[in-house]
């Protein structure tokens, strides 16, 4: 006799083969996230380093200007003009002048950013506690992570994050040791990677 339909069977494995393909595509996803994340901590690594050696090499005082703008972040290069460091005041009044127009990072897309995840908690890399969620790009006082003609800087921190807990942090210390470290959700520890 003619049967119409699915059997049971049928219809479970059918089912168990759409979700497989559905755990393949979220597993690809995180795996895309994570790499957009860690090259674009890369891309701040390469901006730091590019404003030590502008420093070195033209005997002055540099530095990487960070401004939040609409929700983002955008860059640029500044040079000291008199000696005492690049400072907001004498680059209001022209002393201190820009090595390069105001510029976004790009390739981050829509979905990683310069962003503390709300939704994860997180233990600060250095202190007792957690992060702030606040500030993603913490360079002290001032909009400046500056390099001076020895190589040396100003301490700075800079949280790239994506949709799934994934955080890595660019870091940078007085000595102008510049590090990458990500954190792990599933031991709840940060490990460096660079």
């Amino acid at each position: 006799m003619y049967q119409k339909g699915f059997s049971l069977v049928e219809l479970l494995v059918a089912l168990a083969i759409v979700m497989l393909f559905l755990y393949g595509a979220i597993v690809g996803t995180n795996v895309i996230y994570d790499k957009k994340a860690y090259f674009s901590a890369v891309r701040v690594v390469y901006l730091l380093y590019k404003a030590r050696s502008e420093a070195v090499v033209r005997s002055s005082f540099v530095a990487l200007e960070v401004k939040r703008d609409n929700g983002g972040y955008k860059f640029r290069f500044v040079v000291d003009g008199d000696g005492d460091g690049v400072r907001n005041n004498d680059l209001r009044r022209g002393v201190d002048k820009p090595l390069s127009q105001f510029f976004f990072m790009e390739g981050m897309g829509n979905v990683v950013g310069f962003y503390i995840p709300q939704e994860c908690s997180i233990k600060d890399p250095v202190n007792d506690g957690y992060l702030e969620t606040t500030d993603p790009i913490n360079t002290g006082r001032g909009d400046f992570v500056s390099f001076s003609p020895v190589g040396t800087s100003s301490p700075a921190s800079f949280y790239i994050a994506a949709p799934g807990c994934v955080l890595y942090s660019v870091r940078i210390n007085h000595a102008g040791r510049i590090k990458i470290i990500k954190w792990n959700k599933k031991n709840s520890l940060w490990k460096r990677v660079y």
